[in-house]
């Protein structure tokens, strides 16, 4: 293993990726090209990848984030799990935001116009409130 693969091991274990950085890159390409970002400095996006050479990801890359992509040598096992700690958990996460924003709580809808014992909101005051 060479010294800069060694130094992208070390990135990988020492510093978690930035959800910011993880933002900008799609998931399916994150897998399509064995990348995981790592973080943001300015228009600089920091990424670790199993093949830092391959010109075709790095364009690709460039153009989703719209940033100049440094890229990191690491190995494919640990771009692998790291792909699959770090979306997997923005996933969830994500979900759970959205399920907040449109206003389910514990599977069920949650409807303005409605109190939360199902009676018609704005039809005079709710009897329980009285």
């Amino acid at each position: 293993m060479t010294e800069s693969t060694e130094k992208a091991r070390s990135i990988l274990r020492k510093m978690a990726p930035d959800p910011e950085a993880i933002r900008l890159i799609p998931e399916a390409m994150a897998r399509k090209y064995s990348v995981i970002p790592v973080s943001r400095e300015g228009n600089n996006l920091r990424v670790a990848m199993a093949n830092p050479s391959d010109i075709i990801a790095l364009e690709a890359l460039a153009s989703i984030s719209q940033m100049r992509i440094e890229p990191e040598p690491a190995s494919l096992e640990e771009v692998s799990e790291a792909i699959d700690f770090n979306y997997k958990d923005y996933a969830r996460i994500e979900k759970q935001i959205s399920s907040i924003s449109s206003g389910k709580r514990k599977g069920l809808p949650y409807h303005r116009d409605r109190y939360p014992d199902g009676s018609p909101r704005g039809a005079g005051p709710h009897p329980h409130y009285r």
